[in-house]
């Protein structure tokens, strides 16, 4: 999990006054539309054929541009004016409308939209309070390191005693 993203998000004001756990619940909860990319031409083909009382009172028009749209493997319903020529075809309120757009939208969370697993809330509070603290002592022990190896290398070099841990700390 990249708590770093994590911590990103929790800075938002949404999470200011949640609790560790009131945040993890928050973004674990399938609550946001992801619209798929596409359609199987069948899957639309087989939602407009359960509905044939609709499927009838097409026009020869929307007849001929639905069997253009589904002629291929796949519908590309994230196109929004390919989406929005497919809805047209039936009245708003329709059965066919509804379970064309109830295939093509599916619930994520807000987890999900970050591509992070789901954190529990042990991880949002550590994400809150010890990712700062993490990274600053990351970047100290990266610069001590890089420290030591120029001191080794140099007593390599000038064959000079190699310093205790204990030395290299106290530096």
């Amino acid at each position: 999990m990249s708590l770093t993203a994590l911590r990103t998000e929790l800075l938002l004001p949404a999470y200011a006054g949640m609790t560790d756990a009131q945040a993890a619940a928050s973004l674990n909860t399938a609550n946001r539309q992801k619209i798929a990319p596409t359609l199987a031409s069948t899957l639309v083909r087989q939602i407009i054929a359960a509905q044939s009382a609709e499927y009838a009172a097409l026009t020869e028009a929307s007849r001929a541009m639905l069997t253009y749209l589904t002629q291929g493997g796949s519908v590309d319903i994230a196109n929004a004016s390919i989406r929005a020529v497919l809805l047209a075809m039936f009245p708003a309120n329709s059965a066919t409308r509804a379970a064309l757009t109830a295939a093509a939208v599916t619930l994520i969370t807000r987890a999900q939209e970050l591509s992070l697993p789901a954190p529990t809330a042990v991880q949002v509070g550590w994400a809150r309070n010890q990712l700062e603290a993490f990274d600053a002592l990351g970047a100290t022990v990266a610069a001590r390191a890089t420290r030591n190896e120029a001191r080794l290398a140099a007593c390599e070099s000038d064959l000079t005693p190699v310093p205790t841990l204990a030395q290299l700390d106290a530096e």
